[in-house]
């Protein structure tokens, strides 16, 4: 009888702290590994907020191309050329957007629109542009080196590393060695950690 009566006493506790513990318990290892994360010390300088613009026209890539669009194409890229070499960022883009949407096929256009974002500190723009003018030719060194700095600029050093290292080997670049070896320590850290 004794027992028994301990019994339902200890019923009423497991409702409420048993779920909750086995609750907890999935929820404790996510923060783990933030906190893990946090445990490694990044060299996070130069970074920026994230950008959260409206994405820019990316045309329309199935679009037949007639002989006077590509004749407004190569007006337009030599125009938004000019108006970039002048640093001219914000003008260039609404310009090259222009070409693009007279070419979505080419990718030269969507390289030199995510440079004038990176200038710009729009890296989350600028990586939408790398990402189509890769899918265009995914050996466009450039396009992996932009989006390299950009993922740098964000803090996903891992990314950087990834995209300025094929950037490296696809066409060698003083500028993509020198942010790759910006990145590197950064990136190593996070692969040693992850390993363990």
């Amino acid at each position: 009888e004794s027992l028994r009566a301990t019994i339902p006493a200890e019923e009423e506790k497991q409702p409420s702290p048993e779920p909750e513990k086995p609750a907890e318990k999935p929820a404790e290892p996510e923060p783990e590994p933030e906190s893990e994360e946090s445990d490694v010390e990044l060299d996070m300088t130069g970074g920026v907020d994230a950008d959260d613009d409206e994405p820019l026209a990316m045309g329309d890539p199935t679009k037949e191309l007639t002989d006077a669009d590509l004749e407004k194409f190569d007006e337009k890229r030599s125009e938004a050329m000019g108006v970039f070499s002048e640093g001219e960022w914000e003008k260039a883009i609404g310009i090259f957007t222009e070409a693009i949407e007279l070419n979505a096929g080419s990718a030269m256009p969507f390289v030199k629109r995510a440079q004038c974002l990176l200038k710009l500190k729009k890296p989350n723009a600028c990586i939408r542009d790398c990402n189509r003018a890769i899918e265009i030719n995914p050996d466009n060194a450039a396009a992996h080196k932009y989006r390299g700095r950009a993922h740098r600029l964000l803090g996903n050093f891992l990314e950087a590393a990834k995209d300025l290292r094929l950037a490296c080997k696809i066409d060698f670049d003083d500028q993509a060695d020198e942010w790759l070896r910006e990145v590197t320590p950064n990136a190593k850290k996070i692969e040693e950690h992850e390993r363990t």
